[in-house]
């Protein structure tokens, strides 16, 4: 499993760098990102007073956690712009992600089950429409392609996407 998901990981790189290379000379019609998040936590046997189904277990443990998005894109015509994230979460946190009051592992909350599982993450058409000749031009970003965007637009997006995607306007999470 582990081969696999590096092979995975591994021809994904070569193939974002190909379309990067290809990207600037179209034009960026097309652009490919990825993200890949793995944890690995161990914790080694321990005396403890307290046990039950919610608290850390004593015993050796050994888990992982995996998640990674695919970010792909696509320009169709003026202004019109597709986007699709495909995404794999699998693993677990020590003891089940309970215990010490709080998880182990952030990640297990959003993983859900121990077997790695394909989802959707989100999958938009995002079309602007221009309201002046005044704007800017964006740079090549996951869900964002290199194009020039008025400054003053009409935007409509129709598919599946979250609305923190739209108003967490912070230089960390926000996708526009």
């Amino acid at each position: 499993m582990r081969l696999l998901l590096s092979s995975i990981i591994l021809s994904t790189a070569a193939f974002s760098a190909k379309a990067a290379a290809d990207s600037t000379i179209s034009g960026n019609r097309f652009n490919l990102h990825f993200q890949v998040t793995y944890i690995y936590q161990y914790s080694a046997r321990l005396k403890s007073p307290y046990s039950g189904s919610n608290s850390l277990s004593g015993d050796e443990e050994k888990q992982n956690s995996l998640t990674t998005t695919l970010y792909l894109g696509a320009r169709l015509w003026k202004g019109a712009s597709v986007y699709v994230n495909p995404e794999v979460a699998g693993g677990s946190g020590l003891s089940g992600a309970q215990g010490m009051g709080g998880s182990s592992n952030g990640e297990t909350y959003r993983v859900g089950d121990p077997a790695p599982t394909l989802y959707l993450g989100r999958a938009y058409l995002n079309q602007n429409f221009a309201l002046s000749k005044e704007g800017d031009y964006t740079s090549d970003d996951a869900n964002i392609i290199s194009e020039f965007v008025p400054k003053n637009r009409l935007s409509l997006m129709l598919g599946k996407f979250s609305l923190g995607d739209l108003f967490d306007n912070n230089n960390v999470s926000n996708s526009p």
